[in-house]
């Protein structure tokens, strides 16, 4: 009887906890100018241009990207974790085109 009483409760419970948004601390990255519809996004590889691809040109930590084979320093966007991606190669997901042998960003979240 005592079950039967809870089964109800509980379900609720579910149904509304599954329904709060969820906070992740340090599990992913996101450095966002402007609102970038999913579709336009795109997984890439990222890591320290200086320590990991060690690019000619890139003095100091420079977060860069790989994309058509091709390393591309990362611009347009405020990155805080540049030396997060010093240790090795991580997966991003990013919007943006390439422009003067950049890849100008309107949009990076590294995935963790």
């Amino acid at each position: 009887m005592r079950t039967q009483t809870l089964a109800p409760f509980l379900g609720l419970v579910l149904l509304f906890a599954c329904g709060q948004k969820s906070e992740t601390h340090g599990a992913a990255q996101e450095t966002t100018t402007k609102t970038t519809p999913v579709a336009d996004m795109q997984t890439v590889e990222i890591a320290c241009g200086s320590c990991v691809y060690h690019m000619a040109g890139v003095d100091g930590c420079a977060p860069a990207v790989v994309i058509g084979g091709k390393q591309l320093v990362l611009a347009g966007v405020e990155f805080d974790g540049a030396h997060d991606l010093c240790g090795g190669k991580k997966q991003a997901q990013v919007a943006g085109k390439v422009t003067d042998g950049k890849y100008v960003a309107s949009a990076v979240k590294v995935l963790p």
